[in-house]
């Protein structure tokens, strides 16, 4: 997809040959991610890019084979400088999935996020045919917020101790888009 400064992005499901770029990421980013990574309580926290990766990736290609979850690398120049991933996702009465992402440092604030958040939100309500998706976050992630201000969604309120992160229970705000909202897709709102 092309972003309004020319940029080219490319938002593709990773796959097994990409363990040793995302290690490399996750190592060069280690300060710059590990305030919003996701702990397990009383389990030390493995420092980002020391876990094995090939598993992971493994593990994120079932899910999606399975039709539960699926993590897009997002590239620039074929290089991955972040993630976004679709998780959780539910079918029956339910239909929706929670979304996440981050990106390198060095790349924040270029418009890269918002327009790769709002391509798979489009593909997710519009392609898979999900009716709702949202996006959760620690209150203190400015960067965050203001990705999900800038695409339009609904605000729906927080979550008290909702995850561990960082190594303790943390609140989280919750935003939220359904179908109905989006019928045009999210894009078109950049």
């Amino acid at each position: 997809m092309s972003l309004p400064n020319g940029e080219e992005i490319l938002l593709r499901q990773l796959n097994r040959g990409d363990a040793k770029a995302l290690r490399r990421l996750y190592q060069q980013e280690r300060s710059w991610l590990e305030p919003w990574e996701v702990t397990t309580p009383g389990v030390e926290l493995a420092p980002l890019g020391s876990f094995p990766l090939y598993r992971a990736i493994k593990q994120f290609n079932r899910a999606a084979r399975a039709g539960r979850g699926v993590v897009f690398a997002i590239c620039l120049e074929e290089q991955i400088i972040g993630l976004v991933s679709a998780a959780e996702i539910m079918r029956g009465g339910l239909q929706s999935c929670q979304l996440g992402y981050w990106i390198a440092e060095q790349y924040a604030g270029r418009g890269i996020v918002p327009h790769s958040v709002a391509a798979v939100i489009d593909w997710l309500l519009l392609d898979v045919g999900l009716h709702r998706v949202e996006i959760g976050m620690v209150p203190e992630n400015l960067r965050s917020r203001r990705v999900v201000e800038k695409l339009g969604l609904r605000f729906e309120g927080r979550r008290l101790n909702y995850i561990h992160i960082n190594g303790r229970w943390q609140d989280h705000d919750f935003y939220a888009v359904t179908v109905e909202e989006a019928s045009d897709g999210i894009r078109c709102r950049l």
